[in-house]
């Protein structure tokens, strides 16, 4: 069962209400970063403390702010990065027709209110498993899913303990005004000697190092996340009381 996500902004506990998976993917399909956050944040007294300090042109909490934090905590929802969301919610919408049939197959319901992002997340990979006869292409559909866009470098520093659908913000949003300030700095000039100062190594993207997973190992996890699927429907179809005739 899907649990809210918590986080930190300054050192105050944010909620997000529990989105189901039809509407948390009509937000990817949009782009619509804002609609989670601060669109989904579930008290009205934190949503009117961000209000505030957004409108406060003083306040270091900027556009690109909320931004970064949106970024930061869409793994918590999704179960990947918002650009892999925002590529999936794209490939249903595109072929839908080919999804729905895919559904249909599979007695699949996106629209249900009991579905979480994370099942529609995986959902979705499955049905792009099926459409790969070799290994190789369905590690070329992950590429394409997960593959950081040019903007993700200046997301580095996002930081997420990964446990309990708790991700912290506060450490990159401290600094989320100045995330582009060192992209227009000018190269040091050489020192009279004409030698040239060597480039500081760059730090490995928060990416690297990502395992691509094999057909075989995905289709366990399919499986897996299949009968925890039906487990969830029996359990809440038992739940359910009878209407009388």
């Amino acid at each position: 069962m899907s649990t809210p996500v918590s986080f930190t902004v300054d050192g105050r506990t944010l909620e997000l209400r529990l989105l189901s998976g039809a509407e948390a993917y009509e937000l990817a399909a949009a782009g619509d970063w804002l609609g989670l956050f601060p669109g989904a944040v579930l008290d009205e007294d934190d949503q009117n403390w961000l209000r505030d300090r957004f409108d406060d042109a003083g306040d270091p909490l900027t556009l690109r702010s909320l931004w970064r934090i949106a970024h930061g905590i869409a793994p918590s929802v999704y179960g990947v990065q918002w650009w892999s969301a925002c590529r999936l919610a794209s490939a249903i919408t595109d072929n839908w027709m080919a999804f729905e049939v895919w559904s249909v197959r599979h007695s699949f319901d996106r629209s249900a209110p009991w579905l979480s992002p994370q099942r529609l997340t995986a959902a979705a990979m499955a049905w792009l498993l099926s459409t790969c006869e070799k290994d190789v292409e369905w590690q070329r559909v992950q590429v394409d899913i997960e593959a950081p866009p040019a903007y993700a470098v200046h997301l580095t520093g996002l930081s997420g303990d990964g446990e309990g659908g708790h991700a912290d913000a506060s450490s990159f949003q401290q600094n989320a005004p100045h995330w582009i300030a060192g992209m227009d700095q000018q190269p040091a000039e050489s020192g009279g000697d004409g030698a040239e100062e060597p480039e500081p190594e760059a730090a490995p993207p928060p990416w690297a190092g990502q395992p691509v997973l094999t057909m075989q190992d995905f289709q366990a996890q399919a499986q897996e996340w299949s009968q925890q699927r039906r487990t969830e429907r029996a359990v809440t179809g038992a739940a359910q009381p009878q209407e009388s005739g």
